[in-house]
């Protein structure tokens, strides 16, 4: 390697350390990367290693470029920087320990763990969920047990922290108790923010963390939140495509690049195992790096994407499929190339009174669970039914929409055992969704509590928290007072 090309590489590296701000550093590492070794960057945070590197590293250098002795000025350039560090170290105990942004690299994300394991509570529900609910003064957050009975975790406020904009009051829960909430947005790219808040511990202050309020942002089953890079927009607009993947307990963020979306929304769909999100046809690894094949026994965190990358579609006759006469249920794979004329079908109504509306597969990644909505006259009935196998579908519970109701949808509980509907009413000019009941698979039906929900939680963990109050019925609304003329 000549003069020139080694000194052009430690410029490139010097200034992307001095952009980068104050943040630990090994200096051997930094060179070693600059000389060309492959050695990637690695932080460290003690300042006697990186004197105490100096010299291996001076020396690592003269060999490298034994052709071309080494310019004095670089080995002084390399050596003023461990010096400084050294200094800095020295002034405060250690270097200051910023959250930093790291470019695609196979080294894997380390996630942190818990300051220490949380006492589970015993007795709990397998799963609880979590709802937000707008008050006066900010945002409750709700647990809500599968009987009913809730209790409040916290109270959020109205604003993060040097937010131009309000939260709102919707948002996400990861599985081990992280909340993520969004500000609103002037609908100028790419001002906006997430709020990371930590359930578990009420005093820790949320990280924010911006975004271009396009596609929402989605946890993986061990904690990290992949979402839109705020980095800047390119002309076309379509930054929002590039994701980086943050971890909220120690807020080192993986820049991931951009990602071929799935689904026409598009979203973000995480493997649930928390390896990767899809990329395509692909799974894009959460360190980064080149995309690897969908394993065929790979979950999925979406409902929509089933084991190993399998998918659904909904066919109607008249369509683009010949042959198909009748509502139909067809499975295919992210290897089709979207060819879905080609699949297996796995319901096939035969009654025209009959006809899915929303298919979603089962917490096993094969079985489907379907709505149906069977019309009889005015009524309209809406059919929660699972699919083992083509063509054997079972009925699992149903529940008669009010006047005027039609088009149910319906989600579903990690245990496949609640089902809380959502239906339309009025004029397709005009159509207003109406949150119905929770359809519960041994045949009960209960409310749907107030709120939006965020999403479920181990009740074992949730019960765990700190919070408001115990467990009991929700509060009934207070009603307003009718003046009396």
């Amino acid at each position: 390697m000549t003069d020139d090309i080694f000194g052009l590489r430690l410029t490139r590296d010097l200034q992307a350390y001095a952009e980068g701000g104050l943040r630990p550093i090994d200096v051997l590492a930094i060179a070693r990367g600059a000389i060309g070794t492959g050695t990637r960057p690695r932080a460290s945070r003690a300042g006697f290693v990186l004197v105490a590197a100096t010299a291996d590293l001076v020396a690592a250098a003269r060999r490298r470029t034994a052709a071309s002795p080494l310019p004095l000025v670089l080995v002084a350039a390399l050596l003023l920087v461990a010096l400084i560090a050294l200094a800095l170290s020295g002034a405060g105990g250690r270097l200051l320990n910023l959250p930093t942004v790291t470019s695609p690299s196979p080294a894997p994300m380390v996630v942190a763990p818990t300051a220490a394991p949380p006492t589970l509570a015993v007795d709990a529900p397998a799963y609880e969920a979590i709802y937000l609910r707008p008050v006066a003064d900010g945002i409750d957050v709700v647990a809500v047990r599968p009987d009913g009975q809730e209790r409040l975790l916290r109270r959020i406020g109205t604003t993060l922290p040097d937010s131009k904009f309000p939260l709102v009051s919707d948002g996400s829960v990861s599985e081990n108790g992280w909340l993520a909430i969004s500000t609103s947005s002037s609908g100028q790219l790419p001002i906006a923010a997430y709020g990371l808040f930590d359930l578990s511990n009420p005093t820790r202050d949320p990280l924010t963390v911006p975004y271009p309020p396009v596609i929402g942002g989605r946890w993986s089953p061990n904690g990290l939140f992949a979402v839109s890079s705020a980095r800047t927009c390119a002309a076309d607009g379509t930054c929002w495509m590039a994701i980086n993947i943050v971890d909220p307990r120690t807020g080192m963020t993986i820049e991931l690049g951009r990602i071929g979306l799935f689904g026409g929304g598009p979203s973000i769909v995480w493997a649930r195992d928390g390896s990767g999100i899809l990329d395509g046809g692909q799974l894009k690894p959460v360190q980064g790096g080149p995309d690897v094949a969908v394993d065929p026994g790979l979950l999925f965190t979406d409902r929509r994407v089933g084991r190993g990358g399998s998918l659904y579609i909904l066919l109607g006759p008249g369509g683009d499929c010949p042959g198909v006469t009748a509502p139909t249920i067809r499975e295919r794979d992210l290897a089709s190339d979207f060819s879905y004329c080609n699949g297996t079908d796995w319901y096939v109504s035969h009654d025209k009174q009959e006809r899915p509306t929303e298919v979603i597969f089962a917490n096993d990644g094969r079985s489907l669970l379907v709505m149906l909505e069977r019309v009889s006259g005015q009524r309209h009935t809406a059919v929660v039914g699972r699919i083992d196998s083509p063509g054997h579908f079972v009925q699992l519970a149903t529940y008669d929409l009010p006047a005027g109701g039609s088009n149910p949808e319906f989600s579903v509980d990690p245990d496949d055992s609640a089902f809380p509907i959502e239906y339309s009413t009025g004029p397709s000019s005009g159509v207003t969704f109406v949150q119905g009941p929770i359809l519960h698979r041994d045949g009960t039906m209960s409310a749907v509590p107030a709120g939006s929900l965020a999403g479920y939680v181990p009740g074992p963990l949730v019960e765990s928290w700190p919070g408001v109050g115990s467990y009991g019925p929700a509060p009934v609304p207070t009603p307003t007072p009718v003046p009396v003329p």
